[in-house]
């Protein structure tokens, strides 16, 4: 099954569903587009809710991946930050959060994690679950 996803506008900032089977180019591709959406709309804040997507990338892989979207994300952000949550479950969302640290360390602010409340948390919002 491949992946599947829906970028809506929500109350302070641009929501990305994602499900299926994670497969790198498309994750890339759609994490793109949520970013481009974000920006475009004015802003800061990107909640991926990818607890419905399975999958368990390589660590090379992972590397790519959180590479890729922090270059594209200084790419197009001009003055404009962005925050990024990505919300799924283990083994999707490695254990030592190792494709947050090399985005953070990229500099693009991003936190990985299994609990909606943490993401929601990092990205100061408050609601639906």
């Amino acid at each position: 099954m491949s992946m599947r996803y829906e970028i809506r506008q929500e109350p302070g900032h641009t929501r990305v569903n994602v499900s299926g089977e994670y497969e790198p180019a498309t994750a890339i591709a759609i994490l793109q587009a949520g970013i481009e959406a974000a920006l475009a709309h004015g802003f800061h804040k990107l909640l991926v809710d990818a607890r419905q997507l399975t999958g368990n990338p390589k660590t090379m892989q992972r590397f790519e991946f959180s590479e890729s979207i922090a270059r594209f994300y200084h790419e197009k952000r001009g003055p404009d930050f962005l925050r990024l949550a990505l919300v799924g479950n283990e083994p999707l969302i490695d254990p030592e959060r190792f494709g947050a640290v090399v985005a953070n360390n990229r500099g693009l602010p991003a936190k990985a994690t299994t609990s909606m409340d943490e993401a929601l948390k990092f990205l100061d919002l408050e609601g639906p679950r």
